[in-house]
């Protein structure tokens, strides 16, 4: 995938019940749903250099990178002095970024040519799903623009633009807005 994660975790963040929605957990699923793609600075930083690197062969888009990650951060929560509510919110919040980050990996398995490693460290094969057919990371970008995958991602993007539209009206008509409270207009 190459542009639908951002807009696939702003609509994930629906799933998130209304009364618990808050700008930290949205933005949580939003980022995890981007974060095992930082690879890819690597592979811009490479081709300065003239070495090509697949960045889906790096550890961030394998699960057990981001599962430790989560249970080290779990781990050290622990200790931080602060009250357990807070522990408890920065906790879903962690999950919340979880959630992104598998949905993440879920749909590099099912928009790529060539899948993740979901199974490192134990096997280094590559893993896809079977809705598989092209992609947009085949050699020539040009002939595979608007393949099927390609389009399926559109979608997503669409879905997105329209979800977020309403968001905005909702904003303006409510006194609760997705990214920000803001207080009702008065006629």
């Amino acid at each position: 995938m190459i542009f639908a994660h951002i807009p696939i975790g702003y609509i994930e963040s629906k799933i998130i019940p209304k009364e618990k929605r808050s700008f930290w957990k949205i933005f949580a699923i939003i980022v995890g749903n981007f974060l095992p793609d930082l690879d890819f600075s690597i592979v811009i930083l490479g081709a300065f250099f003239g070495k090509t690197f697949q960045h889906r062969m790096f550890i961030t888009h394998t699960p057990i990178f981001w599962l430790s990650i989560f249970f080290i951060s779990k781990f050290f929560l622990k200790f931080l002095k602060i009250s357990e509510k807070k522990k408890k919110t920065i906790l879903e919040i962690f999950q919340i970024l979880l959630i992104g980050v598998f949905s993440h990996l879920f749909f590099d398995s099912i928009f790529t040519n060539i899948g993740i490693r979901w199974l490192f460290p134990f096997s280094n094969q590559l893993f896809e799903f079977p809705l598989k057919s092209d992609s947009l990371l085949n050699v020539d970008w040009t002939k595979n623009y608007f393949a099927t995958l390609f389009r399926l991602e559109l979608v997503f993007v669409f879905i997105f633009f329209v979800i977020f539209f309403f968001d905005i009206l909702s904003c303006y008509k409510s006194n609760f807005c997705f990214f920000f409270k803001s207080k009702k207009l008065k006629k």
